[in-house]
């Protein structure tokens, strides 16, 4: 079980969404984390020295996992106040009287209100890449993403999730890339010039 709590104005990244978290250091781990799902659930709420029950509206929520929070062991820094009180099954008002919420939480699918509209998984070249060095980053996954290959060689992994390579690519040429969820699925996706341009892969996990 893990603590919960809402992210303050002053934390919360400029582009958070309301279904958003921050998950520990221990889960995060090296970015491992994030874009992927957690379905969470209000164990009990905590106000002041009391604890009271989650509210009778209370039931599974799902968040993506988007940064990280390295001063707690366990905690989970929610992304906005309005899903905190929906988590905890309350009012915004009686929720601003709580201090922190006990709470469950799995990995899961990401449903697709939290992806991207075309369904699949989302490429981005990132600024600089070119055919003598790539850098991108994924997202609107379903799954966890793990593991990059770009023509049969794996991606490095870098600290704020994005993945490089210093392949020497021939404009005009198709590039396959193979990404594998963790729970061991793969998918496959050919891109002609991929340092170009962003793009859907059209594919996803299921």
């Amino acid at each position: 079980m893990s603590r919960g709590r809402p992210l303050t104005t002053q934390e919360l990244p400029i582009a958070a969404a309301p279904y958003t978290v921050a998950v520990p250091t221990s889960v995060f781990g090296n970015s491992q984390a994030c874009g992927g799902c957690l379905s969470v659930q209000c164990i009990s709420i905590t106000d002041g020295s009391s604890v009271a029950p989650c509210g009778t509206s209370a039931a599974p929520v799902t968040l993506l996992a988007t940064d990280e929070r390295p001063d707690a062991a366990d905690g989970l820094d929610i992304g906005t106040f309005d899903t905190f009180a929906e988590i905890a099954g309350l009012s915004t008002y009686d929720a601003g009287r709580v201090q922190y919420l006990t709470l469950s939480w799995t990995w899961v699918a990401c449903p697709p209100q939290l992806l991207d509209a075309s369904g699949g998984i989302w490429m981005q070249a990132v600024s600089g890449s070119s055919q003598y060095y790539q850098r991108y980053s994924f997202s609107s996954y379903k799954l966890r993403l793990v593991s990059v290959l770009q023509n049969g060689v794996p991606l490095a992994r870098q600290l704020d999730s994005t993945w490089v390579s210093n392949a020497v690519l021939t404009p005009g040429s198709l590039v396959t890339f193979i990404l594998t969820a963790a729970d061991g699925q793969s998918v496959k996706a050919v891109v002609a010039d991929p340092w170009t341009a962003n793009r859907s892969l059209g594919v996803n996990f299921s």
